[in-house]
């Protein structure tokens, strides 16, 4: 799954941004003056639109932090900016080059909710998931924490807390959100098949008593849930996605990612072919660089 662009302030969690990017920013610049305003760090009457160019007033803002115990509304924009530089990067998977953005922000808006969120995502990208896992407790109870909510699971996962992960998910799955409600009972197919400790016969009937009833919100989900259920296949799950998916783009990479964890994990833990799914992996590790699963990819080759 996509990790939501910072505009998705309150927003459902979506794979793909299929809203005006424009329209998206202005609702952050007031979202973020708001609850700045809330929280009393920023006044709210203070106009983003004078904010300067970006490389110019932020040395000015991080000068101002010294002497000011609030950021100004306008600092808090040149904060957005530079995280919004470190989400390019994060999302092209350049983690090392999105890191000073945000070491940069943090000096002048430590307390920014969306410079939170983006930090936990590059900790997580780059290994560091118990701090991305402080980090994603921070904002629980927070404007970010439904942006949060999936990456923070899947950080639980990626630190071998499957059962909590497990209970994040099963709360993900009764989402109104369908797609993001498919998405967290694939997850849980996947911690069936990853805490299993018995026979893998055993393992593949339990997963396909446990797909029954579950409802995907597209093609290639159902694929997968087919795959568990042990009536598809890894080449019927990317069939599905080249059939409904735009060639070379964000969509169709983000998809080919989720169905190689997904599938991988079906392979390695109910087939007991490790060799396919490392083969699978290595496949699509290259193009994964927008997605949550990333981590549990690179993790699961370190790791088979």
């Amino acid at each position: 799954m996509q990790v939501p662009r910072l505009e998705f302030i309150g927003a459902p969690k979506q794979r793909v941004v299929r809203k005006d990017g424009q329209a998206l920013r202005r609702r952050v610049a007031a979202t973020a003056v708001a609850w700045m305003a809330f929280m009393g760090i920023a006044d709210a009457e203070a106009p983003v639109t004078t904010v300067k160019p970006i490389a110019q007033d932020a040395a000015g803002c991080e000068a101002a932090a010294k002497t000011q115990p609030k950021p100004s509304a306008a600092c808090l924009a040149i904060a957005e900016q530079l995280v919004e530089e470190a989400h390019g990067y994060y999302a092209a998977g350049d983690d090392g080059a999105a890191q000073p953005f945000l070491d940069h922000a943090s000096r002048f808006a430590p307390r920014d909710l969306r410079l939170s969120f983006e930090q936990a995502l590059v900790d997580d990208a780059s290994g560091r998931y118990l701090e991305a896992r402080k980090r994603f407790d921070l904002l629980r109870g927070t404007a970010m924490w439904r942006a949060a909510a999936v990456p923070s699971a899947v950080n639980l996962a990626l630190l071998g807390r499957f059962e909590d992960a497990r209970a994040a998910f099963a709360a993900l799955s009764g989402s109104a959100d369908t797609a993001e409600a498919g998405y967290a009972q694939l997850w849980q197919l996947w911690l069936d098949a990853r805490t299993w400790q018995g026979d893998a016969a055993a393992l593949r009937e339990k997963l396909a008593r446990n797909t029954v009833g579950l409802r995907a919100d597209d093609a290639p989900q159902q694929a997968l849930l087919n795959l568990f259920a042990g009536q598809g296949s890894v080449e019927a799950v990317f069939a599905a996605i080249e059939a409904s998916t735009p060639e070379n783009s964000l969509r169709r990479r983000d998809a080919r990612t989720e169905a190689a964890f997904f599938a991988g994990g079906y392979v390695q833990y109910a087939l007991r072919d490790t060799a396919a799914a490392q083969r699978l992996y290595l496949r699509e590790l290259p193009q994964s660089a927008a997605s949550v699963e990333r981590p549990m990819i690179q993790q699961s080759l370190r790791s088979p």
